[in-house]
């Protein structure tokens, strides 16, 4: 009888450890529970911070390539001019020394990276929306770097062959604006120079080329947005 009682007492104590062992580890489970959901939380506010700056940064070039659209159009028209003026065997005029800038000049584009390498530096994860977060880095591997590819091969033309024309044979003169106009040395020895009709026939390829391919990262760049907001908002 007392060897029952003994097996009875360790029972119950051996029942009431597991109870406080079930306890604790059930309060662990919870503490990590809420802890898990504490971090996620805050992943979660991290990733909202980080893409509203992004979106601001999206309107920042939206901008800018709204500018680079208005020069690029100009200078695209002042090549054509001289193209035209080649072609048609125009007499010289006033008015081309103001566009023969166009066979120096670049068109620079400043956009900004600095809320996505923001986004990247937190690891592409932090992106929960795994359609936009795929937009999001297609925009910036391919669409970007394609633009910036067109813009860089666009100066080169200009630096490397249109330049040299320019010390060549075209007077720079400046105004009364202090902007420079090239007015010709021989506008006749310079129509009928076959290198400059190609510079000219190069750049206005070129420049065609960078407002397309703009006009097709701008397409992007609204999709991307427009997801933006509906994550936002």
């Amino acid at each position: 009888r007392q060897r029952q009682m003994c097996i009875r007492d360790r029972s119950k104590y051996l029942i009431y450890a597991i109870g406080e062992i079930a306890i604790v580890m059930i309060g662990i489970l919870l503490a990590l529970q809420v802890n898990n959901w504490n971090e996620e939380r805050k992943l979660r506010a991290l990733e909202l911070e980080l893409l509203q700056e992004y979106q601001e940064e999206l309107q920042y070039n939206f901008q800018v390539l709204e500018r680079f659209k208005e020069r690029s159009t100009n200078r695209l028209n002042h090549c054509r001019l001289i193209i035209d003026a080649i072609k048609n065997e125009s007499p010289y005029m006033d008015s081309l020394s103001n566009y023969y800038v166009v066979l120096t000049s670049t068109v620079f584009v400043n956009l900004s990276y600095n809320s996505f390498n923001n986004l990247e530096s937190q690891g592409k994860e932090i992106i929960s929306d795994k359609e936009l977060n795929k937009s999001i880095q297609r925009l910036h591997s391919f669409d970007y770097e394609l633009f910036e590819m067109q813009i860089a091969n666009t100066q080169a033309n200009v630096i490397e062959y249109g330049r040299p024309i320019i010390r060549k044979q075209l007077k720079a003169v400046r105004s009364d604006t202090d902007d420079f106009t090239y007015i010709p040395v021989n506008y006749e020895d310079l129509m009928n120079d076959l290198e400059v009709w190609n510079i000219l026939a190069v750049h206005e390829q070129n420049l065609m080329s960078s407002l397309r391919i703009r006009d097709q990262l701008l397409e992007n760049m609204k999709m991307v947005d427009q997801m933006l907001q509906e994550k936002l908002n």
